[in-house]
């Protein structure tokens, strides 16, 4: 006569076994999310004087300041997505108070774009030095009014176009 015991698994021993599974891809773009989305709110905080900007440069110096081009894939890619979040939210009062820092940290990310493998990752590192090159305002399509075309229109209404900067 045999006599098995079973154990039965605990919730956390049972997620854990289920690496790689939709479940696990699932919760670590929820976790993404949710750091996105803090990170973006640390970035209000900064905006309304509730941060000082050592602990902004801290912040970005544990994000990027350590990346390493012999080894790009060291980081996860959602570090890159905070970062990219944290410092478009905040440059233009980051740039007053430390030119310097925004200038390290330009040629970290010009570093991060020619040497990352991931293509999404160096887009988003484009974008910032796009938005360097812009003078810090954002570019994209603008709503202007065409008071001067309400001329050519028979009905003298206006008309709303989306022309680009």
């Amino acid at each position: 006569m045999f006599v098995f015991f079973f154990k039965q698994k605990t919730a956390y021993e049972m997620l854990r076994s289920l690496v790689g599974s939709e479940m696990c891809i699932r919760d670590s773009t929820q976790l993404k999310k949710r750091l996105v989305g803090n990170i973006k709110f640390v970035g209000e905080l900064y905006l309304m004087g509730l941060l000082s900007n050592a602990v902004m440069e801290s912040i970005f110096k544990q994000l990027i300041m350590d990346f390493d081009p012999e080894n790009p894939c060291a980081k996860d890619d959602y570090v890159f997505d905070v970062f990219a979040t944290l410092f478009t939210t905040s440059v233009l009062k980051f740039l007053g108070a430390n030119p310097d820092s925004v200038g390290r940290i330009g040629k970290k990310v010009e570093e991060i774009e020619k040497a990352h493998p991931v293509a999404r990752v160096r887009f988003q590192m484009l974008d910032i030095l796009e938005l360097r090159k812009n003078g810090w305002k954002r570019g994209g399509p603008v709503l202007r009014s065409t008071q001067s075309l309400d001329k050519m229109d028979s009905g003298g209404g206006s008309c709303l176009l989306y022309t680009s900067p």
